[in-house]
């Protein structure tokens, strides 16, 4: 019985030094890309602008593309920022990881972005009926975006079932399934009443 306690304890004292070495590497390791982020982040914001601009529906200059790429990303933001607020509300340590939840959901929600802009073009300027054109628009774009955030929440929450013995990998990934659901609710409910007023 004596034996069985120590080796518990063993084993709890290794775990517990390598989960604080893991964690040590990966918060070093992610100080060192914090600039790459800020780079990524003016690089896809370029892009997302530049192309949008060629994905109106109407004619060029007679809509305000670069107003609805402010709005995704402001969704976007406002998701994560939720998410690592109500884990915190909930008493959850947030840890270094949980920074580069708003950058990932960015991505995500320039992607939402892309989908319904381009699905507004695809129904093209030959339908005069805003009304008419967003439900064409949203009956293919909100699809899209429903299978892509489903599983990417579906993985998320997966992986932070399965780290429950890594205390940082389980936040992180609790704080994505529960960003990218803010950040889906968002563009189902938000955004295409943004792009309906762009459109009018």
């Amino acid at each position: 019985l004596d034996y069985s306690s120590n080796l518990k304890l063993d084993l709890a004292d290794v775990s517990y030094f390598f989960s604080s070495s893991v964690q040590d590497e990966m918060a070093a390791s992610l100080l060192a890309s914090i600039p790459f982020v800020f780079i990524t982040i003016a690089i896809m914001s370029g892009y997302a602008v530049t192309f949008l601009a060629t994905q109106t529906r109407i004619g060029s200059g007679m809509t305000t593309q670069i107003q609805l790429v402010a709005n995704g990303s402001a969704i976007s933001g406002l998701a994560s920022f939720s998410a690592i607020g109500w884990l915190a509300y909930v008493g959850w340590t947030m840890n270094l990881l949980c920074v580069f939840v708003a950058f990932l959901v960015l991505c995500v929600g320039v992607d939402c972005t892309f989908i319904y802009v381009s699905a507004m073009k695809a129904v093209g300027p030959e339908e005069k009926d805003v009304v008419k054109a967003m439900g064409t628009a949203i009956s293919e774009a909100a699809t899209a975006v429903t299978t892509t955030t489903a599983t990417s929440i579906a993985a998320f929450a997966l992986a932070a079932c399965t780290a429950t013995n890594q205390q940082s990998m389980m936040v992180f990934n609790s704080c994505m399934a529960m960003a990218l659901f803010f950040n889906f609710l968002g563009f189902l409910f938000l955004f295409g009443g943004l792009m309906v007023k762009n459109e009018v």
